[in-house]
């Protein structure tokens, strides 16, 4: 094979490369972007779940409150009473309430992480493209300059038949 061909063919492979990367880089992005999806669903999911799962705690031992106020010490229900179940509520509700604020606050972290890493994978791509361009022209100056130094042999040799 000559030795052009084979530069051409070794430059044309090395571009094709970088470009390959440079997809393979991209398309790993999606997925990465994709996962980090699936765990900010996950993430509100949970929080929701905690968020239930405090109110129904706090419903059973309000309604076994109640239960064992009224049958056990035949009492009604005083304002006294009334009041601490109200400021208990109102804890739980305070504590339904941060775990919505952190459940939130988690969302935006997962939506600026999957944007990242679409900008990286974007990144990437860009990168693979200019990597096969600046390989593409090397191998073409490359190319030149060994036609050039051909031409200049050819002629050289041709001179020194003169001589």
């Amino acid at each position: 094979m000559e030795p052009t061909t084979m530069m051409i063919a070794s430059g044309v492979m090395k571009g094709v490369g970088f470009l390959i990367q440079g997809i393979a880089a991209k398309n790993q992005a999606k997925l990465d972007e994709f996962n980090i999806g699936t765990e900010s669903v996950m993430s509100k999911a949970q929080g929701l779940r905690e968020g239930r799962l405090l109110l129904e705690q706090f419903e059973n031992v309000y309604k076994s409150n109640i239960a064992f106020t009224l049958s056990k010490l035949n009492r009604k229900i005083s304002p006294d009473l009334k009041a601490a179940f109200e400021t208990d509520r109102d804890k739980v509700e305070d504590a339904v309430k941060d775990v919505d604020f952190m459940t939130y606050i988690n969302g935006l972290g997962f939506k600026q992480e999957a944007a990242a890493t679409r900008r990286k994978g974007k990144d990437a791509l860009f990168a693979g493209l200019l990597g096969a361009g600046q390989t593409g022209l090397e191998t073409y100056q490359d190319f030149q300059d060994t036609k050039r130094q051909t031409l200049l042999i050819k002629k050289l040799g041709n001179s020194k038949a003169w001589l």
